[in-house]
């Protein structure tokens, strides 16, 4: 077998594969909004999450996801976040920005509240603790009864891959500029099961290269068989085309 051959088929094993799978995360397993008008009450057990930047009155959510069912080690492709918007209160609020934050402090869900993340342990900033860095936006559909979806795939890598701690999003009107607006979103209480909170994680997981075989062979999985066939009736051709031309030779000498 030429030597080209054979070096093809050699890096080709040391290659490692890697299987994206998609994990959908449904529902939350923490979720609730927070009142700067009523700072110090836990929404928690509501179905319903709002938003509103109403001036000295503004309205944030918190949404978490349970994450341990996407292996260490994964590389994050693209991850989307998913709220149901399904009515509104006072001024529609369609074409308003709603921004999705990465938090940075552990807040627990029946005890949040506009002033403090857990009993006991105020927030650094009232309203809650979060990084801007890897933000994203989605606008407000003219329509009731619509998914609103964030891709914070810069968010969920910075936990699956950066080793952030998963503190969930806040989400947030983008401005909070005093506007006139009360958007309602399902929270992981509501009854209607498809419609809770959902989180899509598109990764990667790569597959270890093959470990060395005993001396005097390698063992080869199936599937692997299977990618290098074609190679392998590749060489044969080569050393097939290679011995008739050495025959010619040999002939014309």
């Amino acid at each position: 077998m030429p030597v080209l051959a054979v070096l093809l088929i050699s890096c080709l094993m040391l290659i490692p594969s890697a299987d994206a799978t998609l994990t959908v995360i449904q529902p939350s397993n923490a979720d609730t909004y927070i009142a700067e008008a009523i700072p110090d009450t836990n929404y928690g057990a509501d179905d319903y999450l709002m938003i509103s930047p109403f001036l000295n009155a503004r309205l944030r959510a918190l949404v978490r996801f349970d994450l341990s069912s996407i292996p260490s080690g994964s590389t994050v492709n693209v991850a989307h976040l998913s709220l149901y918007y399904y009515q509104y209160w006072h001024n529609d609020p369609a074409n308003r920005v709603l921004d999705a934050y990465r938090v940075t402090k552990d807040w627990a869900e029946t005890q949040a509240t506009w002033n403090i993340y857990k009993t006991g342990n105020s927030w650094a900033t009232a309203g809650g603790d979060y990084t801007t860095e890897g933000g994203s936006s989605s606008t407000v559909p003219s329509g009731t009864g619509q998914w609103m979806v964030w891709d914070v795939t810069a968010i969920v890598k910075a936990w699956i891959e950066g080793g952030q701690p998963n503190y969930g999003f806040i989400i947030r009107d983008a401005s909070e500029d005093g506007g006139d607006f009360y958007a309602y979103l399902r929270s992981r209480e509501y009854s209607d099961a498809d419609y809770r909170p959902i989180l899509e994680v598109d990764s990667s997981t790569p597959t270890p290269a093959p470990t060395a075989g005993p001396v005097g062979g390698v063992l080869m999985p199936a599937n692997k068989l299977e990618i290098l066939a074609p190679y392998l009736a590749l060489a044969g051709l080569v050393g097939t085309v290679t011995t008739l031309l050495a025959v010619k030779k040999k002939h014309r000498d």
